[in-house]
């Protein structure tokens, strides 16, 4: 099997189970089965596990020599401008995705479209649909055409399906949505069906695109360095970030800023937490894959390899630990929300005290920050008690 062959396969898994489980016969039966969150659960873990062995399969094989398309000259130039203009939409498009039609957990769309919304209704996906066609056809590789255009098409039919799913769910309140808006960047400007709002503008999160695009092109050559492993901590701890931040939206309104950032806090911090195991323990992950995964840690193991495991095993449950405290949150459970502060509190002191330099020091003010949270306030006397 050639290595463009084998990453097509790698992107029909990722994109057929992506889709497929998304399918309104399938995820109804799932969800009578397993409940939403546990749809959601398996959903994820899925995705994960697939986007996984579609990045690293083509880290793995992007040297191929059967050449690509490889477009030079002019054309490398335009193609460089379109990767960019991509990247910076597709970040700027993140940014206010907890506040756009599209989000998570969101039941109706927006009577009247707002920001990049004018601009394109699907900034995410248009944007990483350029990203896929500019490198597709920069590609001086087979296996990178293939990949980018798999890409690309992934994103620009994930904008189509998600249309059709809303249209099926929400009607007449979507259909008018998107009569206003378009897929295509400024199309619907130009058609007259709205009207560019530069105050609207995310200008924040656009400039933050562009940073983010700039210091990509800076670090290029080792973008999948660890066998991808910072593209997939990249993309999956970023929809972690955004799908939490979609819930609480909706299940947190009226709420404080406190109360909506512990959640999303614990959850960055453990996705910091596996992105300091690649930086910090590379010798310990490299001795774990060397060892082939299953039963790689034993007492005759290398030092680095038990490191590595236990240091890299507190992310997920960092981030577990976030969706516990904002589900206490939004239930109103306390005494939760209490145990979880107590345990994070100690444990961070002893990390503190043993491990000065260390981002216990994140933890621990988290943790404080959830104990304020979780002792209610006494009510003044003109106050109504809950």
């Amino acid at each position: 099997m050639t290595p463009s062959t084998t990453v097509g396969l790698c992107w029909l898994l990722f994109g057929g189970t992506h889709v497929g489980l998304a399918t309104r016969t399938l995820r109804a039966r799932l969800v009578a089965r397993l409940g939403t969150n546990g749809f959601l659960a398996l959903y994820s873990a899925v995705a994960a596990a697939t986007f996984a062995v579609l990045v690293g399969a083509y880290a793995a094989l992007r040297d191929d020599a059967a050449p690509g398309i490889g477009l030079g000259g002019p054309w490398r130039w335009l193609l460089f401008g379109v990767v960019a203009v991509g990247m910076t939409l597709a970040v700027a498009g993140v940014v206010p995705y907890p506040a756009s039609s599209y989000a998570l957990f969101r039941t109706t769309s927006r009577a009247e479209p707002r920001g990049l919304e004018r601009v394109t209704r699907h900034p995410f996906f248009v944007g990483t649909g350029l990203v896929g066609i500019g490198h597709a056809l920069l590609a001086e590789h087979l296996v990178g055409t293939v990949f980018f255009a798999g890409l690309a098409v992934f994103a620009l039919a994930g904008a189509r399906h998600q249309d059709r799913k809303l249209l099926a769910e929400r009607g007449a309140g979507h259909a008018a949505f998107m009569a206003q808006t378009s897929s295509v960047p400024f199309a619907a400007i130009v058609a007259g069906r709205t009207r560019l709002a530069p105050r609207e503008l995310p200008w924040g999160a656009l400039a933050l695109g562009v940073a983010t695009t700039c210091a990509l092109r800076a670090v290029h050559p080792d973008i999948l360095a660890r066998g991808g492993a910072w593209v997939v901590l990249a993309v999956i701890g970023g929809a972690l970030l955004a799908s939490i931040q979609s819930w609480q939206r909706e299940a947190f309104r009226r709420r404080g800023a406190l109360e909506r950032s512990i959640g999303p806090a614990l959850v960055a911090i453990g996705v910091g937490h596996a992105a300091c195991t690649l930086l910090l323990f590379p010798d310990g992950i490299a001795a774990i894959t060397a060892r082939g995964v299953a039963g790689a840690i034993t007492l005759e193991s290398p030092r680095e390899a038990h490191a590595a495991f236990w240091f890299g095993l507190f992310a997920p449950a960092l981030v577990f630990m976030g969706w516990v405290a904002s589900h206490a949150l939004a239930v109103g459970d306390r005494t939760l929300l209490e145990l979880l502060a107590w345990f994070l509190f100690t444990t961070a002191v002893v990390g503190v005290v043993v491990m000065p330099v260390s981002g216990f020091w994140a933890v621990l003010g988290v943790s404080l920050a959830m104990m304020r949270v979780a002792t209610p306030r006494p009510c003044n006397a003109a106050e109504r008690p809950l």
